[in-house]
């Protein structure tokens, strides 16, 4: 057997670049579920940089979020996404009742197909844990079409 087998069905992946603290302008991508080579399901989102306060993410480039559903925040963190996404898709703010399961199931389906292009914008700082480490903390606000 050759170290290449099983190549077909691997996916290539662009991941890595996670958004960094500052105030970032972002049109979605991607929307997806999945699961760690650890077994750890996750949901992740690839966003496209429309404007940053920063330099490390360059207008045009690739961002990437990751919730890990092992973190306690899990489910809140992919809720405020959802409901940010929701609400620029629908040029509204939609409550965050509307948020299901079944709601999310629909969302990561087809790559996140029904609320690609969704523009947000992130406003992003680190936060310290009790242990020493930090996290970060990421607001999402929908962008209204004009």
């Amino acid at each position: 057997m050759s170290i290449f087998s099983g190549i077909k069905n691997a996916t290539v992946t662009n991941g890595g670049n996670y958004i960094r603290p500052g105030t970032h302008q972002l049109e979605l991508v991607k929307l997806t579920q999945g699961r760690t080579r650890k077994g750890v399901d996750f949901v992740a989102a690839d966003f496209r940089i429309l404007g940053s306060s920063t330099d490390e993410h360059p207008v045009g480039s690739t961002v990437n979020w990751f919730a890990g559903a092992d973190k306690d925040g899990f489910l809140s963190n992919v809720k405020a996404l959802a409901v940010a996404l929701l609400s620029a898709q629908a040029g509204e703010n939609v409550d965050e009742g509307t948020v299901s399961e079944e709601v999310m199931e629909a969302l990561v389906s087809d790559n996140g197909n029904e609320v690609a292009g969704a523009r947000l914008t992130a406003e992003a700082f680190h936060v310290d844990t009790r242990r020493g480490g930090t996290f970060t903390k990421i607001l999402w606000t929908p962008v209204f079409s004009d």
